[in-house]
């Protein structure tokens, strides 16, 4: 099987900050050019960006996939049935 991986960028946004904690945290970007995210130095490039438009706590998630398989282990990845 082939695997692939696809990153999905999370962080604080500046108008979230004065929320609680546990609800600061946003899905910030998951496509880019109208793609999903499968590139490391992209996503790299993308928290960087993420970083200097003024939002914190950046960081990347990396969710592997099987090339036919992306709904089954999509739902395994959230818990989903």
């Amino acid at each position: 099987m082939n695997i692939y991986t696809e990153f999905v960028i999370w962080g604080v946004k500046i108008e979230d900050r004065d929320k609680p904690k546990y609800l600061q945290e946003s899905l910030l970007q998951t496509h880019h050019l109208g793609e999903t995210i499968t590139n490391k130095a992209v996503a790299e490039r993308i928290a960087l960006l993420c970083e200097s438009k003024g939002y914190t706590k950046v960081r990347i998630q990396s969710i592997p996939f099987y090339k036919g398989c992306e709904s089954d282990l999509a739902k395994q990845f959230t818990g989903g049935k």
